[in-house]
Formats: structure tokens, sequence, C-alpha cells
């Protein structure tokens, strides 16, 4: 990491990573989003959490530096769907081992996952094709809580974990989250499937799920 000095009291210094091993899950989530169609000073946001208007005041001999710190970028990306899942995680300083075959603890655990699948595809505010990866920091919040809690599943609960979750590298949360996405839709889908109209009566409590016919 290198650090920078600005001359905005409320954001006096900030860090630029110089390697993706540096590279939070939020930070990466909201580059690939916006890389196509970002600016210089919002690719140096999306890395530094500090307003484009306060870097815009930064001294122009800053440039050379964060060039240099951000010519990672440029270096032949990140095969990111290639890294191995790992066999723990590292939490609040604690090691969490990953399961191999993974199993929900409860229905509500179960239905807080689906619900929250279904949702982003049938989203209907948006004219884009539905992003799965965003669901990444919420699917991995859902399955962390009682790995790392003695307490009862609680989806509240849960979604506070959400903040750190984005905070931890990329290299080694994005393989879990991706892992355990593919873990939700495998058995939503092999399960029962739910309509638009099944998935606001859900969200009602007034859902009916008739079993498959063998």
């Amino acid at each position: 990491m290198i650090e920078f000095k600005t001359s905005d009291p409320e954001y006096p210094s900030f860090e630029l990573p110089t390697k993706w091993e540096e590279v939070t899950l939020d930070q990466y989530l909201k580059f690939i989003k916006q890389y196509i169609d970002t600016n210089y000073f919002n690719l140096i946001s999306i890395f530094s959490g500090i307003p484009q208007k306060t870097l815009q005041k930064l001294d122009p001999d800053a440039e050379p530096m964060i060039n240099q710190a951000l010519s990672f970028l440029n270096e032949g990306g990140l095969d990111i769907e290639s890294l191995p899942v790992p066999d723990t995680l590292i939490f609040r300083e604690n090691e969490i081992k990953i399961p191999k075959d993974l199993a929900f603890k409860c229905l509500g655990q179960k239905l807080s996952c689906d619900n929250h699948i279904i949702g982003l595809m049938t989203d209907t505010s948006s004219i884009e094709k539905p992003d799965l990866v965003t669901a990444f920091p919420f699917i991995t919040a859902i399955y962390l809580h009682p790995l790392i809690s003695d307490e009862d599943y609680d989806e509240e609960k849960a979604e506070e974990l959400i903040p750190e979750i984005l905070n931890l590298p990329v290299e080694s949360i994005y393989p879990i989250a991706s892992f355990f996405l593919r873990n939700s839709i495998d058995l939503m889908t092999s399960g029962h499937k739910l309509g638009r109209r099944q998935h606001r009566q859900m969200k009602k409590g007034r859902v009916r799920i008739k079993s498959k016919k063998k």
C-alpha cells in the first residue's frame, strides 16, 4: 500500500493498493462494475474510498505515484475464477473452516438465500441483465453466520457481517463467496422452483409450495 496526503482536513490521507493481494472484495466489485466507463478520478476513488472532489485537489506531483501504485491493474488482470476455494478463512482474527459439503442449518437460512437470488433474477427496475456477483456479500454473510456464531440463525445479525465481508481481501473471499452462491443456486433449483407470483407471496409469508410429482 502507498499512502498519500491531501489538503482536505476531512480526508487528510489515503492509501492505494499496489497489488491484487491488497484489494478488498468491495473495491473489486465496484471496479468490475464501473471499469469500462470509469474516469481517472473515479478509479482512484474506488480504490481509496476518497470522494472525487477531494482527489481533484491533489498536488499534480502525486500523479506519477498514483499511476505507479495502480499499474498492477494493467498487468494481466486477476484471473479470479481460477482461484481455488481455500480450506479456511481468517475472519475477526479467527480461523473459520470452510465446509466442503455445504448444508443450511435451518429453513430460515435457506429462504434468506432463495429470496435474495430470486429477487435479483426477477428485478424489473433495471433493464440490465442481473449480475449475481452482487449477491456475494449477502449470501456469504448468510452462510458464515452459523459458522462464526453459537447463536440461532438471525438474518438481521447475519447482514451485520456484510461490511466486514466486503473489507476482506478479494483473493481469499471471492472464491468462497462464489462457492457459497453456486451451492445456494444448486440447492434452490434442485428443490422447488418459484415464479414471480410465488416470490411475492413468499415475501408476504403466504407462499404454498407443492411437492414435486415422482
